[in-house]
């Protein structure tokens, strides 16, 4: 299931820049772009919205409620599935898309698509029944970023959990993305440091300088996770510095089990 799940990911290949470009699940068509943003031609949106769904599309159990369009004061709307920024819909790309204009109601085409496609495309164990989708399921469109979805997040170190992170995260993440950017960046790192990596985990307490202030966790001198008083007050812990000390036993218990990854052939 999870080979289909991934294959049902397809994009429209087209090669001239600002040709419409589409993004398919399960052979139906959820956006077509047509306009280049930030530099990037349609195709090259497509792609990056591509390696998203990819990503999304191995969670199992997405329901409709699990897509959400935010709508942030005098920004542009976004569609998120499963706590996870898709699409940030700006005027240009409605206008392109012959939407007269109102991004908003392009934000909440798509996502509607997405609601009735992702839960039945995404992995679900073999013999498992296609889940049923009602024809039009209640849709979240809020200014609130606490409604997206992905208030926690799970940051995994070769397939093991290594720390939980909790609510909005720095640079406008939410847990749930902010941990898959961290979990990447540690696999990466332990391997790029292989059996040293597990003597150079370590932490730095910040907390007094200013006050209350983060706690670091270290790995080959770099700072990998950042545990902020938030963080600590989230997961009831008495200090930032007691948080980056149990992330970083974490750390060094699957660098120990694991031992280092061999070099790729």
């Amino acid at each position: 299931m999870a080979a289909a799940a991934l294959a049902a990911v397809a994009v429209g290949r087209v090669y001239a820049q600002d040709t419409p470009a589409d993004v398919t699940l399960g052979g139906e068509v959820v956006m077509r772009l047509r306009s280049s943003v930030g530099g990037m031609t349609p195709q090259q949106r497509v792609g990056a919205i591509e390696e998203r769904l990819t990503r999304l599309l191995a969670i199992p159990g997405i329901t409709p409620a699990d897509v959400v369009v935010y709508t942030p004061a005098g920004k542009p709307p976004v569609v998120y599935a499963v706590g996870r920024r898709l699409i940030e819909v700006d005027k240009q790309t409605a206008i392109s898309a012959g939407s007269s204009g109102e991004p908003l109601k392009l934000a909440t085409g798509w996502a509607k698509k997405l609601q009735q496609l992702l839960p039945r495309v995404n992995w679900r164990p073999n013999n498992a029944p296609e889940p049923t989708v009602s024809e039009n399921p209640p849709l979240t469109v809020t200014d609130d970023f606490f409604q997206v979805g992905g208030a926690t997040g799970q940051v995994y170190l070769r397939d093991k959990l290594v720390a939980t992170l909790r609510g909005p995260q720095p640079g406008g993440f939410t847990a749930a993305e902010y941990a898959d950017v961290l979990g990447a960046r540690l696999n990466i790192i332990s391997h790029r440091l292989g059996a040293g990596a597990v003597d150079s985990v370590k932490t730095i307490d910040l907390s007094a300088y200013p006050v209350n202030g983060p706690s670091l966790v270290l790995m080959g001198e770099r700072p990998v996770l950042i545990v902020e008083p938030t963080e600590a007050e989230a997961a009831q812990m008495a200090s930032t510095d007691l948080l980056a000390q149990s992330w970083a036993k974490n750390l060094r218990k699957v660098l120990t089990v694991e031992g280092p990854i061999p070099p790729s052939s």
